[in-house]
């Protein structure tokens, strides 16, 4: 189970400490860090640093935006994707920023560290689809769904009482699987210095806090609660997370709302681009719809440092009106209008709305006024006209097809007894009952070195946190070998993904090499 910690409550903490960012803005890592000395600004250059010259960042290039396994390399990846909510994220935290008056920087801890301040918000937004597996959103519902079909044949035999608890919670990581609880656990975790350190990237609590968008764990998941924002297994992470900034379980870091605005901002414009690009969405067509569902915004009244960028919008929108007018050149007047106005806006809103965003009780910077109504015309459109798409539909069946394909190729390694898993782990060719365990070992050997890593020191550990009691112990170890599994399928490529499909499918008699 999850460690509970006694923690001052969010709204506590601020009203107590006058200075909320000097809890906020922390060089604290869950691992002390080997390098003394640092300063705040230097800290947050090396979190950068580490997420950049990580292999989960680089194979965001192989992985899907909206169109998976795509040729043309005019087309969003993740890896472009985040670079550009990167871009937007330093603009929003510097329109965040020099918002602040003088005194209310110094009242709040702000004074002197906006260049952290804003590295920080760079960083959480290069995190923030570091774990979405191949094909994006649809790979997050193929392997929810094949586990939600699969749980009586995972779970360990003949377990009752506290174990079956304890599975029935840790199996909600599986049945609620998220590119945003599976980004969270790499960077906490899944990335060892060496093969013995469980700390990930160790990054500091800032930039972890900075990423966790919602505030409660994979068991939490019901209602308006929808997706979580870390697994039960990184549970002790986030009660350390929370314990050295002063935040309760309800809370969100005040950095996540400007990551989360320059992710909205960065999808909305750039997904309707890739479908121009790809020939699905026609120019004039997105010019006529968005000329009057702006026309309706307009009815409110508009922020006069507001007028230029919807002026330049109105422009973009009717030179993109004209056939003869090229329209990735007007696309491009449009984004920059569109981002300046949204950017700028989730930037005052951050300001004007500090108090809720302190106190964890603030609604998304862009759920205000114009800003909301332009970001719903373009995602309606978007969902109406390119994700209902059959070209888009046709990647989801691919999927669906791919990854619950290998899964349930990898689901003996999943399922089997923990002593035919360690027999096929120490290389043995039979069980103990003498059956052969070949198959099991070759599945085995396609596995990271650095996941089975993880895997050893997450069993060491629960082994000897749960001592004698067998089922505890039990369902532990087949948890963690079932994330083994996901954490290496997941951390695939689109293209990888595929070719290992056609491989254990018995399709392919290797894997392709470009």
């Amino acid at each position: 189970m999850t460690k509970k910690v006694n923690m001052p409550t969010h709204g506590k903490t601020v009203s107590g400490n006058k200075k909320a960012y000097d809890r906020f803005l922390t060089t604290e890592r869950y691992r002390k860090s080997r390098i003394y000395g640092r300063t705040l600004e230097e800290e947050a250059d090396s979190d950068r640093g580490r997420v950049l010259f990580s292999a989960p960042f680089r194979r965001l290039q192989n992985r899907a935006q909206v169109f998976a396994l795509e040729s043309n390399d005019a087309i969003h990846s993740r890896l472009t994707h985040s670079i550009e909510v990167s871009s937007i994220g330093r603009y929003v935290a510097q329109q965040a920023f020099k918002g602040f008056s003088g005194e209310e920087s110094e009242r709040l801890g702000l004074a002197g560290k906006e260049r952290p301040f804003i590295t920080f918000v760079e960083t959480a937004c290069l995190i923030h689809d570091l774990g979405n597996p191949p094909y994006g959103h649809f790979g997050e519902v193929a392997i929810s769904d094949w586990f939600h079909t699969k749980e009586s044949d995972l779970r360990p035999h003949d377990i009752a009482g506290a174990a079956k608890a304890h599975w029935d919670e840790l199996f909600e990581d599986f049945v609620h699987f998220d590119g945003n609880p599976q980004g969270f656990r790499i960077v906490s975790k899944l990335q060892p210095r060496k093969t013995d350190d469980l700390f990930g990237m160790n990054l500091t609590a800032t930039t972890l806090g900075a990423i966790l968008k919602y505030p409660w764990s994979s068991s939490c998941v019901a209602g308006d609660k929808k997706k979580a924002g870390y697994f039960c297994t990184e549970g002790d992470v986030v009660c350390w997370l929370r314990e050295v900034m002063g935040m309760n379980d309800k809370c969100r870091h005040p950095l996540v709302y400007l990551m989360e605005a320059a992710d909205d901002i960065a999808y909305c414009i750039s997904d309707i681009e890739d479908g121009i690009e790809k020939g699905i969405v026609v120019p004039q067509d997105f010019a006529r719809s968005m000329t009057q569902k702006i026309s309706r915004i307009r009815k409110h009244k508009v922020p006069s440092n507001a007028e230029p960028d919807m002026q330049s919008m109105n422009r973009a929108l009717a030179d993109l009106s004209h056939p003869r007018k090229d329209s990735l050149i007007c696309m491009e007047d449009l984004r920059g209008s569109v981002v300046r106005l949204l950017a700028r806006s989730a930037g005052l809103a951050f300001v004007r709305h500090q108090k809720d965003v302190l106190d964890g009780s603030a609604v998304p910077l862009l759920h205000h006024g114009q800003a909301e109504g332009l970001l719903r015309a373009l995602n309606d459109f978007a969902e109406e006209n390119l994700y209902s798409s059959t070209v888009v539909r046709d990647r989801e069946i691919t999927a669906h097809a791919v990854l619950a394909g290998l899964l349930e190729r990898y689901c003996p390694l999943m399922s089997c007894d923990r002593s035919r898993f360690e027999l096929a782990l120490d290389g043995r060719q039979h069980d103990n009952m003498g059956r052969r365990i070949t198959y099991e070992k070759s599945l085995l050997d396609c596995v990271g070195k650095k996941h089975l890593a993880v895997y050893r020191q997450e069993v060491q550990r629960s082994d000897k946190k749960h001592g004698t009691d067998e089922g505890l112990t039990q369902v532990a170890e087949r948890i963690h070998r079932m994330r083994m599994v996901v954490d290496y399928v997941s951390g695939m490529t689109d293209e990888f993904a595929l070719q290992t499909f056609r491989l254990v499918s018995g399709m392919a008699l290797s894997r392709q090499r470009r």
